[in-house]
């Protein structure tokens, strides 16, 4: 079996790279090496995929083109095939390899393979519209067409030597290699059986609602293949920690505060996708609690982040910082806090699916409000609730509440936020869910109004 050199491109990749490495790992194909093209990257790309695949070679480039990156990806690589790799496209199958390179067998007029490329579920309308239109069920061999794509591409090393990508142009040197290459008498081939998932598409139209229509009309059809989409990462696959800052309060009792840090523990424990709950403390007591309960402590928090005017975020990216530079990577990380004891006890599982589902980079709890509701700027008071109209015709507003649960991207917090300008909101419809305890007082307080339901 020849070698075959994959080169990916990459520049803040971070989110793919390694659902995208750990498929070539799975491949039938075993002899292959791996050349990481990287542009700059400012988040953990370079980092996550060492931690996944710590043989590959690493090449950094700056002012990136496309057709420069590329060649400087083979130049530093050995194998008889190279394959062309985007890092945010993630092999469908087992056998992506094996499929493309088979064509190659008999065939010296072949000058390269490009496969497939299938929208993932939360794929914006225009982009899956382009590639299920673009990208369809039947086998093409092209001698005139030079319509190739390296995001899922394949060409023997002899044909590169012969025919190098444009180093100069911006954008389709894809294209231009292969009108070169059929100018020459050879032939190009789009092989369906070899897919990737790819989140975004190859044009740019922007008439969102034009592109909803025809996306409602393909989806309509259910044994339709063109409109296959579905969820890249492999669940099993994914590092979910969920991660809990406590501090000693002095409002609370000690004997409170261990039955908090318990509960949130056991929710967190009771989601079938988190691998892991970390709790972040500068106090042994509570550590030692949280051991008990079976959560890890692997650090105490330093002094400067255990004061009244620490803010949460703070506290949250040291963890994630101590844990990077021990080598461990997280796909998402779920924020929750002791002061809800009464969440849902599935909210951090559904949260954690929205999350996969949407491919948002933040997905919190939170709760519809129908009441009116104003906002308060330049000393005037502004409606921003839909009171006018009837209860069940009303959009509600949303009240966030992550510190029932939120879950988002490391690369996010790396970021210095908490909540990305795009949100996702898993709705709690019981209104108890949403009472905090953070003194003895307010566990006195729920007493009272537990008295009134004996249910609870």
């Amino acid at each position: 079996m020849p070698l075959i050199s994959i080169i990916i491109r990459t520049k803040d990749e971070e989110r793919w790279i390694a659902a995208c490495l750990k498929k070539i790992q799975e491949q039938t194909i075993e002899d292959v090496e791996v050349i990481l093209v990287d542009n700059g990257s400012s988040d953990k790309t370079v980092e996550r995929a060492r931690s996944v695949m710590p043989e590959l070679v690493l090449v950094e480039i700056e002012n990136y083109l496309p057709g420069y990156a590329l060649n400087e990806g083979v130049r530093m690589s050995k194998g008889e095939y190279i394959v062309c790799l985007s890092s945010h496209c993630i092999p469908k199958n087992e056998d992506w390899l094996e499929r493309m390179l088979e064509n190659f067998e008999d065939n010296p007029e072949l000058a390269g393979v490009y496969g497939r490329q299938v929208p993932m579920h939360f794929t914006n309308s225009f982009d899956k519209r382009d590639l299920i239109v673009t990208f369809g069920l039947d086998k093409r061999v092209q001698r005139k067409d030079p319509f190739f794509h390296n995001a899922n591409s394949m060409i023997p090393r002899a044909i590169w030597e012969k025919y190098p990508f444009d180093e100069e142009t911006t954008n389709i040197e894809d294209r231009l290699w292969a009108k070169q290459v059929l100018a020459d008498d050879y032939h190009i081939i789009y092989e369906p059986d070899a897919p990737v998932y790819h989140h975004h598409g190859i044009y740019q139209n922007r008439n969102e609602q034009r592109l909803r229509n025809v996306i409602r009309i393909i989806d309509k059809d259910p044994n339709d293949a063109l409109s296959e989409v579905s969820n890249p990462f492999n669940e099993e696959n994914l590092n979910i920690a969920a991660l809990i800052p406590v501090r000693e309060e002095e409002e609370l009792s000690c004997d409170l505060q261990k039955k908090l840090l318990m509960r949130t523990i056991e929710h967190a424990r009771s989601a079938s996708m988190v691998n892991r709950v970390i709790v972040d403390t500068n106090s042994n007591r509570i550590a030692e609690v949280a051991k008990e309960a079976g959560g890890e402590v692997p650090f105490t928090r330093p002094d400067h982040l255990a004061s009244d005017g620490t803010l949460v975020i703070d506290v949250l990216l040291h963890a994630l910082n101590w844990y990077e530079e021990q080598g461990e990577f997280f796909d998402f990380l779920v924020t929750m806090e002791i002061t809800h004891p009464f969440r849902p006890e599935n909210i951090v599982q559904l949260c954690i699916e929205h999350a996969l589902k949407t491919g948002l980079e933040s997905v919190v709890a939170g709760i519809p409000e129908y009441r009116p509701s104003w906002w308060l700027k330049d000393e005037e008071y502004r409606r921003v609730d839909d009171y006018l109209h009837k209860r069940d015709k009303r959009e509600p507003i949303h009240i966030g509440l992550p510190a029932i649960c939120s879950v988002i991207t490391p690369s996010l917090l790396r970021r210095g936020k908490r909540i990305g300008e795009r949100v996702g909101i898993v709705e709690i419809q019981d209104p108890f869910a949403q009472v905090e305890i953070r003194t003895d007082q307010d566990l006195r307080s729920i007493d009272k109004l537990a008295k009134l339901n004996p249910e609870r």
